[in-house]
């Protein structure tokens, strides 16, 4: 059934999807899969229970590109929901295509004092309407009770996640950042032996000065979230995530409105095979995947924590170096 947009309205405004907004290298795929394992955002799909999904739909960044892979992916490849989703947005892709809206909303990405802007840009050219029709077929293709999708990147897309979804419920995983960036250098070295293409690998390039800056903006706008809308936003340490599993997925499954279920953090037996590229994932949660001076030097750990001091202060982080 192809619904209209006054039921894609209400559907935005009554349904509480969970996402996973940050920041990468921090934990976001083991929280994304742990949490697929609870009954409200268990995969089920056409075919019955299927393998946890790790997929991000990108559709808060990327929402005029329809195309990509990772879109249908997100919907378990069932193409009768995403031609659905298409055949219902049509004039919505259309409109956006005559007024240039990938344009005008391009010149205002990440620019936070114009969050308020953002969303009246957000709601005329209907990209609240799109994002929202796109999860309600999501949420039937993936066989969910729950909405559950993880981008990392969509921390910097507060204003029009809250425009499409009042009652969305937020979590920010964060890691230190020695932890971080080394994470960044091991699964580059890891991305090489595979032969991935040089554009795969070029999110992975990140230079420590660049690095720094999105690390600092991402931790500054979730605490500033988190002040402004504690009952939408939520904090997670990723040393608590790994060394008090059970107590930290409690508090996740409260603050989400969702009984905890122990069922999240049992092995799944189809799903012990490791990941090329992160061999951790699917096993054991590990309390300790890997040592940072292996990949970096003392001096280069001095710089990035005069570099990040203050906002390492303000979520209680140590010096490693």
């Amino acid at each position: 059934m192809i619904i209209t947009l006054s039921q894609i309205r209400h559907f935005s405004q009554n349904e509480s999807p969970v996402l996973i907004v940050g920041a990468p290298r921090s934990g976001t795929s083991l929280l994304y899969r742990i949490l697929q394992k609870h009954s409200s955002f268990k995969l089920h799909g056409s075919t019955g229970d299927t393998e946890v999904n790790l997929a991000e739909s990108n559709v808060f960044s990327k929402p005029y590109n329809l195309s990509e892979a990772n879109k249908l992916n997100y919907l378990l490849d069932n193409r009768e929901f995403y031609d659905k989703f298409l055949k219902t947005t049509q004039q919505i892709r259309q409109y956006q295509n005559l007024i240039a809206a990938q344009f005008i909303f391009s010149k205002l990405y990440r620019k936070e004092k114009f969050s308020f802007l953002r969303k009246i840009i957000w709601k005329i050219t209907l990209s609240n309407s799109l994002t929202a029709s796109f999860f309600y077929y999501a949420k039937q293709a993936r066989g969910v009770k729950r909405i559950l999708e993880k981008t990392p990147s969509a921390i910097y897309h507060l204003p029009e996640i809250k425009e499409t979804f009042p009652q969305a419920k937020l979590l920010f995983i964060h890691r230190h950042p020695l932890d971080v960036f080394t994470s960044y250098k091991r699964r580059l070295e890891t991305s090489k032996t595979l032969n991935l293409k040089p554009l795969e690998l070029r999110w992975l390039e990140i230079t420590p000065e660049r690095f720094c800056a999105e690390y600092e903006s991402s931790i500054t706008l979730a605490l500033k979230e988190q002040n402004a809308n504690p009952d939408h936003f939520l904090l997670i340490a990723y040393a608590d995530l790994v060394n008090q599993s059970e107590k930290t997925i409690e508090t996740v499954c409260q603050f989400l409105g969702e009984a905890y279920e122990t069922e999240c953090l049992v092995q799944d037996e189809r799903q012990t095979q490791t990941w090329q590229i992160d061999p951790h994932l699917f096993g054991e949660i590990q309390k300790v995947t890997k040592n940072w001076q292996d990949f970096i030097d003392e001096t280069e750990a001095q710089w990035l924590e005069n570099r990040l001091q203050d906002v390492m202060i303000q979520i209680s982080y140590p010096r490693y170096s």
